[in-house]
């Protein structure tokens, strides 16, 4: 059995970073993030009952009468610009703990807002602005035909324009609520909360209709495989930013 040298199995297990490294070089902040974080877009359907006029949608939100939960988040998420880190604000809003993944309200409700803290630089996995421009909510209502729930991220431009819809997915359960457990009002992001068991995050939530497709943000590529672990372990940036959470009746993130 021939054995390389020492050296030789370095440089092989250190040459795809290097290459890695050299791409990211020669490429723009912009491309190196949408390689990670594909751009976000605003195109999806307002859900029922959303008005597209950014003060008619505050009116309706207040006329909720849904009260700011004391838990308050400022969290570090991935930002557009190359291995960067924005802070996120996030507040749940009313009661979360009465959220079912499986029996959606009728009516549609907010329950969170965030607020982007940077002053200049975009949040990469949403597309969240800098406050002075846009505020955002997390939207829950009912899956067409069906009751159960989905959430939608929605932009309210602070100066005009208009109440825009982007990423929208299944709601899905991630864990059992413990006997004994208080019910608690809270709004995050996944990547800040304990793993969902993978058994309980499919399955159930699925019933009623197809998923919506999302396309994976890492299709396999070893290189890019090897980007990600890279950009990982170099700036929190480009690794940290999962999807949004809430404290359901069952613990419930997507």
């Amino acid at each position: 059995m021939i054995r390389l040298p020492a050296t030789s199995l370095a440089v092989a297990k250190w040459a795809p970073i290097a290459a890695v490294m050299l791409a990211l070089s020669c490429t723009s902040a912009q491309q190196v993030s949408q390689l990670f974080y594909p751009e976000p877009q605003w195109t999806t359907p307002l859900p029922p009952g959303v008005s597209s006029n950014p003060q008619e949608f505050r009116n309706s939100v207040a006329s909720m009468k849904l009260r700011p939960s004391d838990s308050v988040h400022v969290r570090a998420r991935a930002g557009t610009c190359l291995f960067c880190v924005v802070h996120v604000r996030i507040q749940a809003i009313g009661e979360t703990w009465r959220i079912k993944y499986d029996s959606a309200p009728s009516i549609g409700v907010p329950v969170a807002l965030i607020r982007n803290l940077d002053s200049v630089h975009t949040e990469a996995r949403y597309g969240f602005r800098p406050d002075t421009g846009a505020v955002y909510y997390f939207w829950i209502d009912r899956r067409p035909g069906s009751t159960a729930a989905r959430l939608t991220v929605l932009q309210v431009p602070e100066h005009g324009g208009s109440v825009a819809a982007g990423h929208q997915t299944n709601l899905r359960r991630c864990h059992l609520r413990r006997p004994g457990v208080p019910v608690t009002s809270d709004a995050d992001f996944l990547e800040y909360k304990s793993p969902c068991d993978p058994s309980l995050a499919e399955g159930p939530a699925r019933a009623g209709g197809p998923p919506i497709s999302k396309a994976s943000l890492f299709p396999g590529a070893p290189l890019v495989a090897i980007a990600s672990r890279f950009a990982a372990n170099i700036g929190r940036g480009m690794g940290v930013s999962q999807g949004g959470w809430i404290d359901c009746n069952s613990g419930c993130c997507r």
